[in-house]
């Protein structure tokens, strides 16, 4: 009888073939990236497949590529952050993107298709205080995230992809060529693309992963950057250099200095000018690595205060399990002080943590009326 194992650490043909070959800069000997693959799990089972290393417990980093990557494009990230425990690492890859796995229907290759299944995956992971990592297309996607599934994110890492949103409904001519592969099946086509701009991984960039290049702009559906409402903690790296390696200026078709201007604004909020091109995680891994590392530990600590006054608002209006799920995702612990109509609420212990909710009835499917307080930090 044929099994199919959807678990393991080293049966994934992205840790077998470009993991370590392609995505993990020389420039790094500490840890030894054969040992850090070793040791992530290549799990096939999730709504999208994921590479995950780390103690589930840790706060988490949650990583989107890009075009032509995969989950693989963030070996240096994994090695650093993640290899010695001290966060858990979980990267899923799109569909049509994972060379493991067979094409999708086309009704999934849709970015709100995408966006389900990402959010679909983060919950499944259990991941708590999660920080978003995300790079060219998976920029586009986890801007759009973070406003859809503001329970799921507490802060965002981009890279070189703003988000302003002029460019969410533009094509451009670079594209075309991404499109003819689409169109002809001819994966010379989009490798060719991916040549030019100095991909770190040329072979993977085969036809298939061209769809969002053809996707309908009228389809996208995404959400205005005026429309977003408050923003979490941002931080914003981006490459000073063209994939030639010439100058280039914070003026490009997908972000431009009123970007910068507007993330340095934000609460929190931080640019970054990195020695790069458009890869900056894996050419300049150590630069961005240490940088990210700062910014992360300069944030104050997450309390049940700051999630009430920030993810917790973003449910009202929504059912209460979802509430509940979301928070208990966050801290692993803790409690929901649900204020019924007709009931009083039971009071409980200063030091507990718990959060206070209005909700309208009296079970999982009630709607949240209002998130008003919390007891414990």
């Amino acid at each position: 009888m044929l099994t199919t194992l959807t678990v393991c650490a080293c049966g994934d043909s992205l840790l077998k073939t470009v993991f370590c070959q392609k995505y993990f800069p020389r420039t790094i000997n500490n840890p030894d990236c054969e040992l850090v693959a070793s040791q992530v799990l290549a799990n096939h089972s999730r709504p999208l497949p994921t590479l995950e290393l780390g103690d589930p417990s840790k706060p988490a980093l949650f990583f989107i590529h890009g075009w032509p990557d995969s989950a693989a494009v963030w070996a240096a990230q994994f090695a650093h952050f993640c290899y010695d425990g001290s966060y858990y690492c979980v990267a899923a890859t799109w569909a049509n993107f994972h060379p493991d796995f067979l094409d999708a229907p086309d009704r999934e290759l849709t970015f709100v298709s995408q966006m389900a299944k990402l959010a679909a995956t983060m919950r499944e992971t259990k991941m708590r205080d999660t920080t978003l990592v995300i790079h060219d297309w998976g920029a586009f996607l986890g801007y759009q995230m973070m406003y859809r599934y503001p329970e799921l994110v507490r802060r965002t890492v981009a890279f070189d992809i703003g988000f302003t949103c002029d460019n969410c409904t533009t094509n451009t001519t670079y594209q075309d060529v991404n499109r003819e592969a689409w169109a002809t099946h001819d994966s010379m086509k989009s490798e060719s693309s991916a040549e030019y701009f100095s991909a770190p991984c040329v072979d993977c960039a085969v036809w298939r992963t061209t769809w969002p290049y053809v996707y309908p702009l009228s389809s996208r559906n995404f959400t205005p950057a005026a429309d977003l409402g408050p923003v979490k903690p941002l931080m914003f790296l981006w490459g000073n250099e063209t994939a030639k390696g010439l100058p280039r200026r914070a003026n490009t078709l997908f972000f431009g200095q009123s970007w910068l201007d507007q993330v340095n604004r934000m609460p929190y909020g931080k640019t970054v000018e990195v020695p790069s091109d458009h890869w900056l995680s894996f050419r300049a891994a150590e630069f961005v690595n240490r940088a990210v590392d700062d910014w992360l530990r300069s944030l104050p600590a997450v309390s049940v205060k700051t999630w009430e006054a920030d993810e917790g608002q973003g449910f009202v209006g929504r059912p209460l399990k979802e509430l509940r799920q979301a928070f208990q995702a966050a801290f692993l612990t803790g409690y929901i002080s649900v204020d019924f109509p007709g009931g009083p609420m039971k009071r409980r212990a200063p030091d507990e943590m718990r959060l206070i909710v209005n909700a309208a009835g009296s079970s999982e499917e009630s709607t949240v009326e209002r998130v008003w307080g919390y007891y414990g930090d």
